[in-house]
């Protein structure tokens, strides 16, 4: 019991680690927590960096929320 309930922490904590927005900075060189609107989101990676890019960020904060329920509900 203790064991699943550490590992869950974990991979939310995990999970709840990835940034869409770290991952179009790596891909544009654009910081943007320091342009437009500092917001990590995928609104302002939309005004900064434009549509693909705010199309990105936005899979990949979706795809995070989507993917902890997924991992409860295959490991209930």
């Amino acid at each position: 019991m203790w064991l699943w309930v550490i590992g869950v922490l974990l991979s939310g904590y995990a999970i709840g680690c990835l940034h869409g927005s770290v991952i179009a900075q790596k891909i544009s060189g654009v910081n943007l927590k320091e342009t437009g609107v500092k917001n990590a989101g995928a609104s302002n990676a939309t005004i900064v960096l434009g549509k693909k890019f705010g199309a990105l960020v936005a899979a990949i904060d979706i795809g995070k929320g989507a993917l902890a329920v997924l991992l409860v509900h295959f490991f209930q």
